[in-house]
C-alpha cells in the first residue's frame, strides 16, 4: 500500500490544468546561404528569438506504476501538441516530440519550422517551470541554420478551479 502511494505521489505532483506561457530564443550556425537577404555567411552563429507562445496546458497522469504522463500544450491561435513524460519525485522529463515554431528572422519576418522538443520541469508551488531544448535544422527562404543552443522556458500556472 505504501509502495503505491509513493508512485503516485511522484506523478500526482505535477498533473493539474495550468496556462502557459513559452519564450527564449535560439542560437543558430548558417549552414547554407541561399539568398543575400541577410548579411550572414557559412559558419556564421546567429541568436533569434522565438516567436512568444502561450496558452493551456495539461498534465495528465498515463500509468502510475510506470510513473508516465501525457502533457498537452493547446497554443491560442495555433495547434495543440502531446507530449509523452516521465515523472519522478524532483522533475517531470518531456520525451522528444517534433512540433512547429516561429522563429522571429528580421524586425517583420517570421519563419516557421519543425524541430524536435525535449524539456525537463520542475514544480514550485502552483508553478511548473520548464526548461525546454529544441534541436533541428532551420530552412529558411535565405539559407539554411543549425541549431547550436535554445534558451527556451515555459512557465506554466495551474488554473484554480
Amino acid at each position: 500500500m505504501l509502495l503505491l502511494s509513493s508512485c503516485s505521489k511522484e506523478t500526482g505532483r505535477y498533473k493539474g490544468s495550468y496556462s502557459f506561457k513559452t519564450s527564449g530564443e535560439l542560437v543558430l550556425k548558417v549552414v547554407e546561404v541561399i539568398s543575400d537577404t541577410l548579411p550572414v555567411s557559412v559558419g556564421d552563429t546567429l541568436s533569434l528569438p522565438l516567436t512568444n507562445e502561450w496558452g493551456q496546458m495539461n498534465v495528465v497522469v498515463r500509468d502510475k506504476s510506470d510513473k508516465t504522463m501525457l502533457v498537452t500544450m493547446d497554443v491560442v491561435g495555433g495547434e495543440a501538441t502531446a507530449f509523452e513524460a516521465e515523472a519522478s519525485e524532483s522533475h517531470i522529463t518531456l520525451l522528444p516530440k517534433e512540433r512547429y515554431i516561429t522563429v522571429q528572422i528580421l524586425n517583420n519576418i517570421t519563419q516557421r519550422t519543425q524541430v524536435t522538443v525535449t524539456g525537463k520541469g520542475e514544480r514550485y508551488g502552483n508553478v511548473l517551470l520548464f526548461k525546454l531544448d529544441y534541436s533541428g535544422t532551420l530552412n529558411a527562404v535565405s539559407g539554411k541554420y543549425e541549431i547550436l543552443e535554445s534558451k527556451v522556458e515555459c512557465v506554466a500556472e495551474i488554473n484554480e478551479n
